[in-house]
């Protein structure tokens, strides 16, 4: 099944405030969240600067979400996004985020609850989640 949310497909994922955006309201599902401020915005663009030529891995992408006070996912979580072994490219964010969001909320019904859900869960948890949920 492809899901698409035309929204976070025409997102930026190189500007930094919308990468921050992406990730923590899109991803991560949360309403509430401090301000994208001068301080966050340097830190982000070294981050989007790494990716630009090798992508960022599991570690990288934990950074990023510590950053962003998000809860750091698990790596079977980060292989379900981005599949296993691969660096995560900025260019494919929105795609893959919209992918989650299909899932989350054919699965849960939201995507906060998803994410906080599925972000903890080992690998047999998750291949468990996907074959009830599809």
């Amino acid at each position: 099944m492809i899901f698409e949310e035309l929204p976070i497909a025409s997102v930026n994922a190189r500007d930094p405030e919308s990468l921050y955006q992406l990730i923590v309201m899109h991803l991560c599902g949360e309403r509430y969240f401090r301000t994208f401020d001068i301080g966050i915005k340097s830190h982000v663009q070294a981050f989007i600067s790494i990716s630009s030529t090798d992508g960022l891995n599991y570690e990288q992408f934990n950074e990023l979400l510590l950053l962003f006070d998000q809860d750091r996912t698990g790596r079977a979580f980060f292989e379900f996004l981005f599949g296993s072994n691969e660096l995560l490219k900025l260019d494919d964010l929105p795609a893959r985020i919209a992918r989650f969001r299909g899932f989350a909320m054919l699965a849960f019904g939201d995507f906060r609850f998803a994410y906080k859900k599925l972000s903890c869960l080992n690998e047999a948890q998750l291949v468990s989640v996907r074959l009830r949920h599809g």
